[in-house]
């Protein structure tokens, strides 16, 4: 398809692609590592939202800095930051997701030409406190980005971005009920592959780019291998890499519960609602990811979204000294055995010869499940 090997060509050059993007005044560049940051604020200041994500096998020079019993997705990161790879960013959001994470907003700041930070403080707990709280946390937020991009972010240019999130959402969800069909004409690799492609993208063209996917997976003749249909949970590194071991191991990822996915797109931002208050409830109640709580929620997602999706079976990547995820692994493990669906965690060390170790563990379950049917 057209569409995916844009999008691939776009992944590959995704640096040289944004730097050229602002040289011929496409506006300032604002890098995330997390996804509870509001774009829609991003994108009405002008600006265009980048998410920051590592690589494996990639952590050259990050010793000096970090030790290595510290997160390697985010050690990955921070390689491709020191090593000049987000240089044409104008700022940068961390956001309390770990204690490594909210880290960067120093080592990025004395270590990277990243000349703005803003450390975006994101309630632990959901309740009325902490959504009075970060209200106040997103207006400061809005107000650094008309320092940065020098544009004043009004009610109204607010709400227009609000709309567009959310026709973007729309599309992103009509992505994934791709993998509803029977035969499924796309695979877990190349939904995740157009998807960080299109976060390259301003808004606008991202939405477009999605709807021309779309289209063409409609009438699509060579499809993908029909794996056994596996949802993914756990450590959210989106890495093409992962997903490509796991289908090449017999499965086809047919649904996740990642912040680059379905809670991505789960739940919209009220647009009836005062911009502001509204982008605060959505991000603040939104489906939850293991550092907030309560818990509850997010472990219903997972079944409901593994069912929705026809999922015979979860597996679960787990990258090491992910705290988050280690200290959440038993009670989402449970829940989902009670369940009835089959579960797999496996260990992440970021490294393609980390996978290799797994390999066995992977290709055994799915062919428990696929002997099972």
């Amino acid at each position: 398809m057209k569409s995916l090997e844009k999008a691939r060509n776009m992944i590959e050059s995704r640096h040289q692609r944004l730097s050229e993007w602002k040289e011929k005044g496409g506006g300032k560049v604002v890098g995330e590592f997390c996804k509870y940051v509001p774009e829609e604020m991003i994108s009405a200041s002008g600006a265009l939202p980048v998410f920051i994500s590592g690589e494996m096998d990639r952590f050259q020079g990050v010793d000096r800095f970090l030790q290595e019993n510290t997160c390697p997705y985010m050690r990955s990161c921070f390689s491709a930051g020191i090593a000049g790879d987000y240089d044409y960013l104008d700022a940068l959001v961390v956001t309390h997701g770990c204690d490594i994470m909210s880290k960067m907003h120093d080592f990025w700041g004395k270590r990277t030409k990243v000349p703005e930070i803003f450390l975006l403080d994101f309630p632990h707990k959901v309740n009325e406190a902490s959504l009075v709280f970060f209200r106040e946390v997103i207006e400061r937020f809005k107000q650094f980005l008309e320092s940065v991009t020098g544009v004043e972010i009004t009610e109204a240019s607010l709400s227009e971005s609000i709309r567009a999130y959310n026709a973007f959402r729309r599309t992103l969800k009509a992505v994934y009920d791709l993998r509803r069909q029977n035969p499924r004409p796309v695979n877990g690799t190349e939904t995740l592959t157009v998807l960080l492609a299109s976060m390259l993208l301003p808004i606008g063209e991202a939405d477009a780019f999605l709807g021309e996917f779309l289209a063409e997976a409609g009438s699509r003749t060579d499809l993908p291998p029909q794996g056994v249909p596996i949802m993914v949970t756990g450590t959210d590194v989106s890495n093409l890499d992962l997903f490509q071991f796991l289908e090449d191991s017999g499965a086809l990822i047919v649904s996740d519960d990642l912040c680059t996915g379905s809670r991505y797109f789960w739940h919209p931002v009220d647009e009836n609602e005062a911009p502001l208050d509204a982008l605060a409830r959505r991000y603040l109640t939104n489906i939850p990811c293991s550092r907030t709580v309560p818990s509850e929620e997010r472990y219903e997602h997972i079944i409901r979204v593994a069912k929705v999706y026809q999922a015979q079976g979860v597996i679960m990547p787990i990258v090491d000294f992910c705290d988050n995820h280690m200290f959440d692994a038993p009670y989402v493990l449970n829940r989902i055995s009670n369940s009835g669906l089959p579960v797999l965690p496996i260990e992440v060390d970021f490294t393609r010869g980390g996978l290799e170790q797994v390999r066995p563990n992977v290709e055994t379950f799915i062919e428990i499940i696929a002997q099972g049917e």
